[in-house]
């Protein structure tokens, strides 16, 4: 009897999306192995040694007549492919459609092997100094979906791995979204020069943002309520926010310190504001949601 509904689910999607086609045409040698392995790990992820077994008890044989690989035959399929740069390229780039919006996101991976030759202590705002991989990783938007990968050694500033995608995809329809750890003047400028769309928080000192401003607009989010205005800086669009509650929490907390004493200075015209800035003409809701929402 052999295990059938997960297996019949995942050709079902890879085929609506078109993968299978797109790896026989960049992987022609290896485009069997590499969609055994990658099911495996959706499903019940085992040793290379054990995927073959795994397989004989599935009907994926049936869909796709593919024989059940052996452990060295997918170690050898995964270390070539894992070089073949130009090939998961052109393989990325195929699965992203031109009318589509690809959402960044930037992370990392700690490890201490011995066999990654990625592996690189870089800088960490959280100043976890250890040895690390840099990964950048694009989603589409619009179907909800991982569609770019690339890794980087793990010495190189997340900047770096920005400025080299953009360069990568630079003709696709990209959104750049991020927190407060990416704030860099320039970026700003090199994000809109390689035509990528983008909406960055500003840290709140920064003399783009007009304090003195009336906030007329107003929305509700998570049961929040929050007001918001939009206003010109230089050649981008700034969209400024006022979080009821946030602004009650910190200034709540700094008198909460100065109460106890604690040498603290704090400006109360910054309380509960946010500050965002875009390449964008939005909605001052819809860019607070984008930006808001980035986690999902």
């Amino acid at each position: 009897m052999f295990e059938h509904g997960h297996v019949a689910f995942l050709v079902d999607l890879l085929s609506r999306h078109d993968v299978v086609e797109s790896l026989r045409k960049h992987f022609p040698d290896h485009w069997e192995e590499l969609l055994v392995f990658s099911m495996n790990r959706v499903v019940r992820p085992f040793p290379l040694k054990r995927v073959g077994s795994w397989m004989e008890k599935t009907s994926l044989g049936e869909f796709l007549e593919i024989d059940p690989p052996s452990g060295k035959k997918l170690s050898k399929v995964l270390g070539e492919v894992g070089v073949d740069v130009k090939s998961q390229s052109e393989f990325m780039r195929e699965l992203i459609r031109d009318d589509e919006m690809l959402l960044y996101d930037g992370s990392m991976i700690y490890s201490t092997s011995d066999y990654n030759k990625l592996l690189e202590v870089g800088y960490d705002k959280d100043e976890l100094f250890l040895p690390r991989v840099n990964i950048a990783l694009h989603f589409s938007k619009d179907r909800n979906m991982p569609i770019h990968l690339r890794i980087f050694f793990g010495s190189v500033h997340v900047i770096k791995t920005i400025e080299a995608v953009i360069r990568e995809i630079k003709d696709k329809d990209i959104l750049f979204i991020a927190d407060k750890g990416f704030y860099k003047n320039d970026l700003y400028d090199d994000l809109d020069e390689g035509n990528v769309k983008f909406v960055l928080p500003l840290p709140r000192d920064d003399d783009r943002i007009q304090y003195e401003k009336e906030l007329p607009e107003m929305f509700e989010y998570r049961d929040r309520i929050i007001k918001s205005t939009s206003y010109p800086a230089g050649t981008y669009h700034l969209y400024h926010y006022e979080d009821q509650d946030l602004k009650h929490t910190e200034t709540k907390n700094y008198y909460k310190l100065k109460l106890h004493g604690k040498d603290v200075s704090f400006n109360e015209s910054w309380a509960g504001k946010i500050a965002l800035l875009s390449n964008q003409k939005l909605d001052p809701e819809e860019a607070y949601l984008i930006w808001k929402n980035r986690g999902e």
